[in-house]
Parts: C-alpha cells; sequence; structure tokens
C-alpha cells in the first residue's frame, strides 16, 4: 500500500544556555486508516526540548528524572557516555536503552527490561532492522534530530497512530551523549508505556 504523508511544522523560539536560542520544533505526520475525529488522519508528534518550560502537559515523571539527569552532566558541554553511572538512575534502567550512532542508522547497545518486554530481543539490530516505511523515515528523522540539534527530543503516540504491531501509548524522550569532544556518539533514552491499549 502505498503511504501519503503529511506534515505539520510549529516553530517557537525558547531560550537555551550560553546565549543561545533555539527553535522548538513540533512535527505531526499522519498517515490514512486512523482514527483521528477531525480528519480522518493519526498523528504522531515529536520535539526539541531546549527549555523545560516547553515540555507537553502529561509527561510522566522518569522522562522528567532523565531529563534533568542529562542537564546536570550537560551544564558547561556535551555529556560524555561514560559519566552515565547506573547507580544514579537504578530505578529508570528498566525503562532505559543506548543507541549507537551510526553514518546513516543507529543500533541499540543497550535495552531495559521493560522495552525488552514490549519489543522482544532487539539489543544489537539497528533501527532499519526493526522498521520500514514511512515509520522508519520518521523515526530516523527523530533521532538525527537529536544528534544534530545536540538537544533532546521528547516524542509521544496517540492511541490512533500506533502501529498494528505496537499498540501501546508511549512517550520517549532522547538525549545525545559523546565519546570525546563534541560529536554525539551516542543517544540514550528512556521509554514509558501506557496502559491504555487499541481496541
Amino acid at each position: 500500500m502505498r503511504w501519503l504523508i503529511r506534515v505539520r511544522v510549529f516553530l517557537i523560539v525558547a531560550p537555551l544556555g550560553f546565549g543561545q536560542s533555539q527553535a522548538v520544533v513540533l512535527r505531526s505526520r499522519s498517515r490514512p486508516g486512523g482514527t483521528n475525529k477531525r480528519d480522518g488522519m493519526a498523528t504522531r508528534q515529536f520535539q526539541i526540548i531546549s527549555s523545560k518550560d516547553f515540555l507537553p502537559a502529561g509527561v510522566h515523571d522518569d522522562l522528567w528524572q532523565f531529563l534533568a539527569y542529562w542537564r546536570a552532566k550537560a551544564a558547561t558541554r556535551l555529556p560524555r557516555r561514560r559519566e552515565i553511572d547506573p547507580l544514579d538512575i537504578a530505578r529508570l534502567l528498566p525503562r532505559i536503552c543506548l543507541l549507537d550512532v551510526e553514518p546513516a542508522d543507529f543500533r541499540f547497545s543497550l535495552v531495559g527490561e521493560e522495552i525488552t518486554a514490549r519489543y522482544g530481543q532487539i539489543r544489537g539490530k539497528s533501527l532499519g532492522e526493526l522498521m520500514s516505511g514511512p515509520e522508519l523515515t520518521l523515526t530516523l528523522e527523530e533521532h538525527r534530530l537529536c544528534v544534530s540539534t545536540q538537544l533532546p527530543v521528547f516524542s509521544q503516540n496517540s492511541m490512533q497512530s500506533a502501529s498494528p504491531g505496537d499498540q501501546h501509548v508511549y512517550q520517549r524522550l532522547l538525549t545525545p551523549f559523546a565519546a570525546d569532544g563534541d560529536v554525539v556518539a551516542c543517544l540514550a533514552g528512556v521509554i514509558v508505556f501506557r496502559a491504555e491499549k487499541m481496541a
């Protein structure tokens, strides 16, 4: 089936540290077959998080906690992957994943128990090996945005946009980490699944 994708982009200028500013980007991708009552299209959203004031209402506390953890380490520079201390975020570990940045993809190097329970054994696999089509395109865009801006990216799906193989509502926060220097080499993510399922 040929997919038709609509893109809506909204820009809001938000203050950053170090005297800079960054546009907060909210994208809405739509695909046919959804149950959105307004236009019959399903949506999924993601946005750059350059200020805590722009986190959406209803974000799970675990994402707030990890965002605060990342910001504490990013106070003066891009944090290093080796600075992630599991003891500092022990309660979050079941919901955490690490992805290595590859030239054209992202590969899971660590996957928490809750994520494994939902998706199976995905450690060692890339996004391109797990997804295809518009879903892969959008997910790669979301991850690349985190790399290019060197800022956290928040995303969430909806009851209508959950794919047939992933009928759970989730919230996800991606954060960038470097190996050395200022090049993003790893993304650390927190995923929280909600109890609601599609009917």
